[in-house]
C-alpha cells in the first residue's frame, strides 16, 4: 500500500490511468482537494463517485452528474450503495430495455435534484 499522505505522490496517481479504484479511494480519503481529479479518473468506480458525489462540493457533484449522464445506464457495473464509504460494490442485476430507460430516468431526476440542491447551498 503507497503512503498518498504526500499530495504531490497522489496527485501523480491521477495522472496514471492504471490507478486502482481502490488507490483512488485512498487517496480521496487522504486528499479532499483532489477529488475533482479523482472523480474525473476513468478508473473511479461507480460506488466511489457516489461517495464523492455524497460528501463533496459542488464541482465535484456536477462532475460526477456530468459522468453519470453521459455514459448508458447498460453499461454500469455497480449500484449505488447507503455506505458512507467505498467498500465491496454490489454487481447490478440484469434489466430489460424499459426497465433501463425508467431507470435512467430515475437516475437524471434524482441527480437534477441532488445538483439543484448543491446549487441552493453554494448560493446560502
Amino acid at each position: 500500500m503507497a503512503d498518498w499522505s504526500h499530495v504531490m505522490l497522489a496527485t501523480q496517481a491521477l495522472v496514471n490511468n492504471a490507478t486502482s479504484s481502490d488507490e483512488l479511494a485512498e487517496i480521496a480519503r487522504a486528499h479532499r482537494s483532489l477529488w475533482t481529479e479523482i472523480a474525473a479518473h476513468p478508473k473511479a468506480s461507480d460506488e466511489l463517485l457516489t461517495w464523492l458525489a455524497r460528501d463533496g462540493d459542488m464541482s465535484v457533484r456536477a462532475l460526477v452528474t456530468m459522468r453519470i449522464l453521459r455514459r448508458d445506464p447498460a453499461d454500469s457495473e455497480f449500484e449505488e450503495s447507503d455506505d458512507p464509504s467505498p467498500s465491496v460494490p454490489t454487481p447490478l442485476k440484469p434489466v430489460s430495455h424499459e426497465e433501463s430507460a425508467e431507470t435512467a430516468e430515475s437516475r437524471f431526476q434524482k441527480l437534477q435534484q441532488a445538483l439543484q440542491e448543491a446549487m441552493e447551498e453554494v448560493g446560502q
